[in-house]
């Protein structure tokens, strides 16, 4: 159902083609694991890179030079950037849902928490 070009184009709409499985399930509408085995698949077929944090949430990314649709080189010695470039250039909500994750606690900033690697507005108490 979901094409392996659907999330590859989905990773690619990302700011810094940067994210994690859960962007990539709200982006074309599927599960977070079917994007996660996508992501797996695209990963093998080096069209994509990704980074271990430590826990179970990977952050999955475009090397650049990797065009849209094309093949990739099979030599990751030949992607131009570097983990820190990616973190640097990352959204911020992308790495306060990756943070979250990797502490296991919840993140809050204004009016939205991060947590688990999801975010969601924060639930208003009555004060009672």
């Amino acid at each position: 159902m979901y094409s392996l070009n659907d999330v590859y184009d989905a990773l690619a709409d990302l700011p810094n083609r940067v994210g994690i499985a859960s962007d990539i399930s709200e982006e074309i509408g599927c599960s977070t694991l079917t994007a996660r085995n996508k992501l797996q698949e695209l990963r093998f077929e080096e069209k994509i890179e990704q980074h271990d944090t430590g826990g179970r949430t990977k952050l999955w990314y475009i090397p650049e030079g990797e065009q849209e649709g094309q093949e990739g080189t099979g030599d990751p010695g030949t992607a131009s950037v570097g983990i820190a470039d990616v973190l640097a250039d990352t959204a911020p909500e992308t790495v306060l849902k990756l943070l979250s994750h990797q502490v296991g606690d919840p993140i809050t900033v204004g009016d939205t928490v991060y947590e688990d690697g999801d975010a969601h507005a924060v639930e208003q108490t009555d004060g009672n």
